[in-house]
């Protein structure tokens, strides 16, 4: 499992029978029951296909053409997400159930490499300190975003950290359990 596994599967949860179920929306929205395992599959690997290349075009475009870019490039790819969400989710039945913060993040901790995780706490440290070197260069409101997404997302990557120890000091539980049987 590597990184775009994780970000995929924060959209996706069992529900109390079973089932898969996929939050396009996240947390925001509502749950599409997938119809079988093969649907599910497929429609993973869409949304895992969609990471791959959406996130590598936002971060060249970036790079390379600056924000307006961007500001071009997002509502492109809105239009084309909600067209495909129509095509995906059409005739599936809506769960009843809502996906909480901590089921998002547990689903993607467990898909996600503890490497991964561990170098995107390191990073997050290391961009909240730039942020806090551009406030105190005169950058203000720049370095107040920066320290603050990336603090957001070093205590999102730490709390996955967490979350993925104690699975498998669980797992490792279990098993032992098993084993003096």
């Amino acid at each position: 499992m590597g990184y775009f596994d994780g970000l995929t599967d924060a959209a996706f949860k069992a529900d109390a029978e079973g089932r898969q179920v996929f939050y396009p929306w996240g947390v925001l929205g509502k749950g599409y029951v997938t119809r079988d395992a093969e649907h599910y599959e497929g429609l993973r690997e869409n949304i895992k296909l969609m990471y791959m290349v959406v996130l590598p075009v936002i971060i060249v475009n970036q790079v390379i053409f600056g924000v307006k870019a961007n500001l071009i490039f997002l509502p492109l790819y809105l239009v084309w997400y909600l067209v495909m969400l129509r095509r995906w989710t059409s005739g599936l039945e809506i769960s009843g159930e809502k996906m909480t913060v901590a089921e998002a993040r547990r689903n993607s901790a467990k898909s996600h490499n503890r490497g991964t995780l561990i170098f995107f706490v390191i990073i997050s440290v290391i961009f909240v300190l730039l942020g806090l070197m551009m406030v105190a260069g005169g950058q203000v409101w720049p370095g107040l975003f920066v320290a603050g997404f990336f603090g957001a997302c070093g205590v999102m990557m730490g709390l996955m950290l967490r979350d993925k120890s104690k699975a498998s000091s669980s797992q490792n539980a279990s098993s032992d359990f098993f084993k003096k049987k």
